[in-house]
């Protein structure tokens, strides 16, 4: 169950990160403006290419929605693998004073998670690749680190490489959504549910400009707010290329708080066009008002290993502790060590230990050694 990571795509995952910060013309905050004029200038980057067109709307606004909730209903199954890379460019006035009470924070960190579902089935993990703090910048990694939630439907899982423990219990784990929740942003999902995007919940401030927009060659319907406009493909499943979020005290005076880019779309099952490459780009005026609040606060890229949607098998849903786990089985309230094979688990539960109320064992269970 594992995320296997090579240290080379690890190492050109971040290094393409920086090349990004260093090199690519991402979009400048040039200060206060209008949201439109902030707009314009958002286009102005060779991460995506984004360009205006005579060609008129031709979808309302009820249509477009209709046409992101149809996708969205007919997902049935989920699985997907993906790493996330984030490097801070510059801290902002609560992170300094964070670092002022000792407190550095994670300025850098790389992840690699492992996300499914279906029904009410969910599994979730996420391994620990790369972690640096500020100032001194020493990786406070060594190796992977894992953690897995499961949840088959009837019983919850959670498993802790670092440890080397793990837990069953009657109910569904904690945070098991957690590891949706970088890549599903970007892509039109609820933060929280698989429910259709906040962004259309009210429609009373929307609007679709009258003309389309080229985003990467492909013609975009563009529905604004003012503080947050999206880029729809309607001819690609209605998948979201980009969206821009600002910040300011009215919109006649405005900057960049976020930038968000979609790319290398596929079909990953009938009309379902899911983005393998997506990048994330915040700005300090997303955080909080300072002097710098044009600048960079943090880059994050999502690149997709792995996709599968509508076709995830019901194995995806099994997990067996690995030889020597601390299990805590709430649900017969013993805790034990899982044994080198499947077939002495009864003995081994056997050898076990009571848990107590506040989740304590008073003694070590019992091992069974493996037979010749």
């Amino acid at each position: 169950m594992t995320i296997a990571i090579r240290d080379l795509g690890l190492v050109a995952t971040i290094v393409g990160l920086y090349t990004v910060c260093a090199y690519a013309d991402v979009p400048g905050n040039r200060g206060s403006a209008s949201h439109e004029q902030v707009l314009r200038d958002s286009r102005d980057s060779q991460y995506q290419v984004v360009k205006g067109t005579d060609v008129l709307a031709i979808k309302t606004l009820d249509e477009l929605r209709a046409g992101v909730e149809a996708w969205q209903s007919r997902i049935q199954s989920v699985a997907v693998d993906y790493r996330v890379t984030s490097i801070r460019l510059r801290e902002s006035n609560s992170e300094l004073e964070m670092k002022r009470q000792g407190n550095l924070g994670q300025a850098h960190w790389s992840r690699a998670y492992r996300y499914a579902m279906q029904g009410d089935k969910r599994l979730s993990i996420r391994t620990e690749l790369l972690r640096k703090r500020l100032p001194d910048d020493r990786n406070r990694v060594g190796g992977s680190r894992e953690m897995l939630l499961l949840w088959d439907g009837h019983r919850g899982k959670r498993y802790g490489s670092l440890d080397h423990s793990g837990t069953i219990t009657a109910t569904k784990p904690n945070n098991i959504e957690e590891a949706k929740r970088a890549y599903f942003r970007f892509i039109g999902f609820g933060y929280q549910s698989r429910t259709p995007d906040r962004f259309f919940t009210s429609t009373a401030s929307r609007r679709v400009l009258p003309h389309l927009e080229s985003v990467d060659g492909f013609p975009c319907h563009v529905i604004s707010s003012g503080w947050e406009t999206i880029w729809i493909d309607h001819q690609h499943g209605y998948a979201v290329r980009r969206r821009v979020l600002l910040s300011g005290i009215s919109l006649s005076a405005v900057r960049l708080a976020q930038v968000r880019y979609c790319k290398d779309f596929s079909e990953a099952d009938q009309g379902i066009w899911w983005p393998k490459e997506c990048c994330a780009i915040t700005y300090l005026a997303a955080l909080d008002p300072s002097p710098y609040s044009s600048d960079i606060h943090d880059i994050w890229t999502v690149t997709v290993d792995k996709l599968r949607i509508n076709d995830v098998p019901d194995e995806t849903f099994a997990f067996g502790f690995p030889v020597g786990t601390f299990v805590a089985d709430t649900t017969i309230n013993t805790a034990y060590y899982m044994p080198h094979k499947a077939d002495d688990l009864d003995e081994a539960i056997s050898l076990g230990v009571p848990i107590k109320e506040n989740g304590a064992v008073s003694s070590e269970p019992g091992v069974v050694l493996p037979k010749p």
